[in-house]
């Protein structure tokens, strides 16, 4: 990946669940890094793809490698949210990785 394209300040969150005193559950998302990033829509070939495993993908994110990237973490850029759906260090060289992502909340 060229670092020109890497024009986004993107920031990778982490949910953090925690209880009240009548044992309720609530998630809070909790900041784990900030990153310069590439954000692109997918394309059709690359929709065509990604249906199989993730029909909903509409975005793919490429930041250099940082370690302990999870899917159950997502990815905010000036207000809008990104769930993660899958995650791809090229190759296992821990120079890149990838997110195959989609617009909003899982679930929602």
């Amino acid at each position: 990946m060229r670092s020109g394209n890497r024009r986004h300040l993107i920031s990778i969150e982490q949910p953090i669940v925690t209880k009240d005193k009548f044992a309720a559950a609530s998630t809070e998302w909790q900041l784990f890094d900030k990153v310069w990033a590439s954000i692109e829509s997918l394309k059709g070939y690359e929709k065509t793809v990604a249906k199989a495993s993730w029909p909903t993908a509409t975005a793919k994110i490429g930041f250099p490698y940082i370690k302990g990237v999870l899917p159950t973490m997502r990815v905010t850029y000036e207000g809008v949210i990104y769930s993660i759906l899958d995650v791809d260090d090229v190759d296992l060289r821990h120079r890149d990785i990838f997110l195959v992502c989609e617009t909003g909340m899982k679930g929602a």
